[in-house]
C-alpha cells in the first residue's frame, strides 16, 4: 500500500496540536471553577480538540488510502466535522473573552441565542456542502478545492473574535496590574491566530493545517500566561498574593502619575475568630474581607491592586489625587462590611483596621511599608480600644 507523505505529514501535525490542547484540558479542567468564563473556556478547548481531531482524520484517511480518490464519502464527512467544531469554538472562544471582560450578555440563553445566529448560519451551510460545494470540494481523483465561501468563512471567524479581541485590548489599556495587562494582552491578540492561518492559507493552499498549528500556538501562549497569573494570585482570597504585590510596589515608585499611596489593614480581633469558630470560619472571614476590598475598589476611576499580605492582612496600592480620596476608598471598604454585618447571622461583626501611608522622594519600597504598619499599629490601638470599649 503506498502512503501519501504530505497527508500523512498534515495528519501527525494535527494529532500533536490535539495532544497539546488536551494537555491543557485536563491541567485546567483539574483546578478549574465553577465560574461562567471556566466553563467558556472548557467548551473552546473541547471544540477545538474535535475539530483537530476531525483534520488529523481525514489526513489519515488520504494518508493511508491506496489512492487519495478512495472513501470520498468519508473525507467530507470529516472535514464538514472539522468546520462545524471550529465554528464552535470560534462562539466559544468569543464566549469566553466576553465573560473574562465581565460582559453579562454570554451569561443570558436568550441575548446568546441572538449572537449565535451569524455562526448558525454559517453551520447550516457547512453541513450542506456535500450537495451544495460552496466552501470546499473533493473532485473524482480526489482532490480538495478550496471554494470562495471558504475565505469569507476564515473572514467571519476573524471579524467575530477580532471585535472581542479589540475590545479586551481597549480595556487593558486602563488596567494598571502588569500581570491582568499582559493575559489580557494575550487574550486579545487571540485573532491573530486565525489572521495569520487564512494568510498563509491563501498563500500556501491546504497542504498544512496552518489554522491547528497557530491556534494551538496562540492557546499556549495564553496558558502561559494564566500559569503566571495563577503563580502571582492568593488562592483563598483570589487577590494578589506578597511576591506580586512587593514587585507591584516597586514598578508603581518607579513610575506614577498622581501621588502614590500605601494602604495596610488588618481584619479585627481575627484571632478571636479563628479560635470562637475554627479555621474554616476564619477563611470565610478572609474571604469576605477580599470581596469587599473588590467591591470597595470599583468606586474609583483608576482600579487600585489589591493584594492579602499576609494572614489576616491585607494591602491596597492606589493612586490618587489627594488623601481624601484614599479615605473615601476606605470608608467604602468598611461599609461593605458594614451590609454584612446587616444581615449576617454570625455572632461577631467585622470590622478592620486600616493604616494609609503616602510615598515620598527618596522612598524604596520597604520604607513605605514600614511607614503603613506603623500608621495601622497608632490606628490599631485606637481603633480596639473603642471596640473593647463598645463590647466589641
Amino acid at each position: 500500500m503506498l502512503v501519501n507523505v504530505a497527508s500523512m505529514l498534515f495528519a501527525e501535525v494535527s494529532l500533536f496540536s490535539v495532544a497539546m490542547l488536551c494537555m491543557l484540558f485536563f491541567w485546567f479542567h483539574r483546578g478549574m471553577d465553577n465560574s461562567m468564563s471556566s466553563r467558556w473556556y472548557i467548551a473552546v478547548l473541547t471544540f477545538f480538540i474535535l475539530s483537530f481531531t476531525s483534520n488529523a482524520a481525514w489526513g489519515l484517511l488520504r494518508g493511508l488510502s491506496s489512492s487519495t480518490a478512495d472513501h470520498i464519502g468519508l473525507q467530507f464527512f470529516f472535514k464538514n466535522m472539522f468546520l462545524v467544531f471550529l465554528n464552535l469554538a470560534v462562539f466559544a472562544w468569543v464566549g469566553y473573552s466576553e465573560t473574562e471582560m465581565g460582559n453579562r450578555e454570554f451569561n443570558d440563553a436568550d441575548q446568546m441565542k441572538v449572537i449565535f445566529l451569524p455562526i448558525l448560519f454559517i453551520l447550516f451551510v457547512v453541513c450542506t456542502n456535500g450537495y451544495t460545494k460552496v466552501i470546499f470540494d473533493i473532485d473524482v481523483h480526489g482532490r480538495y478545492h478550496m471554494e470562495d465561501l471558504f475565505q469569507a468563512q476564515m473572514g467571519i471567524w476573524v471579524f467575530y473574535t477580532g471585535v472581542t479581541g479589540i475590545r479586551m485590548l481597549v480595556k487593558s489599556m486602563y488596567e494598571s496590574d502588569p500581570t491582568k495587562k499582559s493575559q489580557m494582552l494575550q487574550i486579545g491578540s487571540f485573532p491573530m491566530s486565525f489572521l495569520l492561518s487564512w494568510l498563509f492559507k491563501a498563500l500556501l493552499g491546504d497542504e498544512f493545517p496552518m489554522v491547528c498549528v497557530f491556534v494551538t500556538l496562540w492557546l499556549l501562549f495564553i496558558f502561559v500566561g494564566s500559569t503566571c497569573e495563577q503563580v502571582s494570585t492568593d488562592k483563598l482570597t483570589q487577590i494578589h498574593n506578597r511576591q506580586n504585590l512587593l514587585t507591584y510596589i516597586n514598578t508603581k515608585i518607579r513610575s506614577h502619575e498622581d501621588r502614590l499611596f500605601l494602604i495596610m489593614m488588618d481584619v479585627d480581633y481575627f484571632k478571636r475568630i479563628n479560635d470562637a469558630y475554627g479555621h474554616q470560619e476564619g477563611d470565610q472571614a478572609l474571604i469576605r474581607t477580599a470581596n469587599a476590598l473588590k467591591s470597595a475598589a470599583q468606586s474609583m476611576n483608576r482600579r487600585p491592586y489589591l493584594a492579602r499580605y499576609g494572614g489576616d492582612e491585607f494591602m491596597v496600592v492606589a493612586e490618587a489625587e489627594d488623601i481624601e480620596e484614599i479615605q473615601a476608598l476606605c470608608r467604602e471598604i468598611q461599609n461593605q462590611l458594614d451590609y454584612f454585618n446587616s444581615w449576617s447571622e454570625k455572632k461577631y461583626q467585622m470590622s478592620l483596621s486600616i493604616g494609609i501611608a503616602e510615598w515620598q522622594e527618596g522612598m524604596k519600597q520597604k520604607d513605605l511599608i514600614e511607614a503603613a504598619d506603623q500608621t495601622l499599629y497608632r490606628v490599631k490601638e485606637e481603633h480596639h480600644k473603642k471596640l473593647d470599649a463598645a463590647g466589641a
